[in-house]
């Protein structure tokens, strides 16, 4: 019950959640109602599923959406990173002909998001469904940069949307194309499946080498109005993964619950396989008194806790939000600090490539890197000291010792 858990009854504050005003009891509000709201479905929902799941034998996937935009997820399940936790393997949903590059970044932050979970719970890798919605036009090689893009980011199991096994339904206007048996792009679909299986093995249950954590701060949207559409927040959100990307460095979320159950030693704070050794604070408005708690610890271990924007301004406690105070850490813009990130290759002559994506794992002691140019054009550049001519939507895998 709303009122047992959160101390005051709802009924007469509900127009808080529609109001213009930021003032704390609004804010708090706004907070405590979604917070009820993600726990009931978890608990009604996911709870249960899972725990039968688990009895049977059964490994859960799946996802829940929406996965790409703070904004929408904070006033519908509140919290992914809350979810995440129930499923044998953390998913995804991709239903435009889209990959995460400059014209499209926000697509980032759901491969992120759940390629964090999955590092930071010890699941196996991330699934997506993916193709759908493809439109008319698409085919085998925009279906291909598609999944690789994915791959390169940490999906380890794709489950292709309008692969039918019937004729049966209105797949022009639901989902075209048959990626299926029965259509024409079978073929090609065989042989993306043998070329994918060889990389899959280097990510799957793999160590991301991820050393930059980019503090989740879903609280500051939770603590918005829902009709807000622009948001300066969300803009400033994706421009600061974007930025990472586009300098390769190795970047995950961190939820701020998951913070809090991390581990701290001089230089590196660990969670499940994720080790980092910075913790990037984005433009927020509010804050868990906890989150403050822990990044103070933080940074008084010798990790690099650095503000990329303003914020937070307020504090959440167990029965009020109140005013931040001072913050624990120094800020700077956002193209200041990424470029001082470590990165997972060099490269020249210009030390930043936009759309150019590269992650690193590592298994069995042994690191290698994949690359991919997700750009309009292949690109020649210096990579680690080494001339290349990146071709588009090619998957290229540098080991490292």
């Amino acid at each position: 019950d709303f009122a047992d858990t959160y101390g005051y009854d709802l009924l007469p504050r509900l127009w808080q959640l529609f109001s213009k005003r930021n003032d704390p009891d609004s804010m708090k509000t706004r907070l405590d109602y979604r917070d009820w709201c993600g726990r009931r479905f978890r608990e009604s929902w996911l709870e249960p599923v899972s725990a039968w799941c688990r009895e049977h034998g059964i490994a859960l996937t799946g996802h829940i959406s929406p996965e790409d935009d703070p904004v929408d997820q904070a006033v519908s399940v509140t919290n992914l990173f809350s979810c995440f936790p129930y499923f044998t393997i953390p998913g995804i949903d991709l239903i435009i002909p889209a990959v995460g590059d400059h014209r499209h970044a926000i697509l980032n932050i759901g491969v992120v998001s759940a390629t964090s979970a999955a590092q930071q719970k010890n699941r196996p890798g991330v699934m997506s469904e993916t193709l759908a919605c493809s439109g008319l036009e698409s085919n085998p090689e925009i279906a291909g940069f598609i999944l690789r893009w994915q791959l390169v980011m940490g999906v380890t199991t794709h489950v292709v949307h309008a692969a039918f096994s019937s004729v049966e339904g209105n797949r022009l206007y639901d989902a075209p194309p048959d990626w299926g048996p029965a259509g024409d792009f079978w073929p090609a679909m065989v042989e993306l499946g043998k070329e994918f299986a060889e990389l899959q093995t280097v990510i799957r249950e793999a160590t991301q080498v991820a050393p930059v954590a980019i503090l989740w701060p879903i609280r500051s949207f939770a603590a918005q109005r829902s009709e807000s559409h622009e948001q300066p927040l969300r803009d400033a959100l994706v421009e600061l993964l974007s930025q990472c990307l586009d300098h390769q460095v190795g970047v995950h979320f961190l939820d701020e619950t998951d913070l809090v159950d991390a581990a701290i030693s001089t230089g590196v704070m660990t969670l499940g396989r994720a080790a980092y050794s910075h913790v990037l604070v984005p433009d927020c408005t509010v804050l868990a008194a906890d989150t403050i708690r822990v990044l103070r610890e933080a940074a008084a271990a010798d990790i690099q806790v650095v503000g990329t924007g303003s914020g937070p301004e307020w504090v959440q406690t167990d029965s009020a939000v109140e005013p931040a105070g001072p913050r624990a850490w120094e800020s700077a813009s956002v193209f200041d600090v990424v470029p001082t990130l470590p990165r997972l290759i060099s490269i020249a002559p210009d030390g930043i490539a936009r759309d150019l994506r590269c992650t690193a794992w590592e298994r069995d002691g042994i690191r290698t890197r994949l690359l991919m140019n997700i750009g309009d054009e292949d690109k020649n550049m210096t990579v680690d000291g080494t001339p290349m001519r990146l071709r588009r939507g090619e998957v290229m895998t540098l080991p490292q010792g």
